[in-house]
């Protein structure tokens, strides 16, 4: 491996040594697989693993408003909109997965 190849994986490198999986592309199939022990092979492709997140959109109706207000809700604050609340009106879409 050169240098110049050294550098272009050092920021996966630091990912990876903080616990974050890292994955290759396969040339078979070009797609993503997961890694336990990266061999940082210059001619492989390696990216460290997209976080998945999910959320969906609730539609609210506020007498005192003009306009509905439409709160976001993800999976991780998913105990925070209540549908018993008697300003709920709906949810807007299902739940929408999304790379970060």
């Amino acid at each position: 491996m050169t240098r110049d190849e050294a550098k272009k994986f050092l920021p996966l490198i630091q990912v990876y040594a903080e616990g974050q999986t890292i994955q290759f592309k396969s040339r078979q199939d070009d797609k993503w697989y997961d890694t336990e022990q990266p061999c940082w092979l210059p001619e492989i492709e390696y990216r460290a693993k997209p976080i998945l997140r999910m959320y969906r959109v609730a539609l609210y109706n506020y007498p005192n408003l003009e306009n509905r207000l439409i709160l976001v809700q993800d999976k991780l604050t998913a105990d925070w909109v209540e549908t018993n609340q008697p300003n709920f009106q709906k949810w807007v879409t299902d739940w929408i997965e999304v790379e970060v």
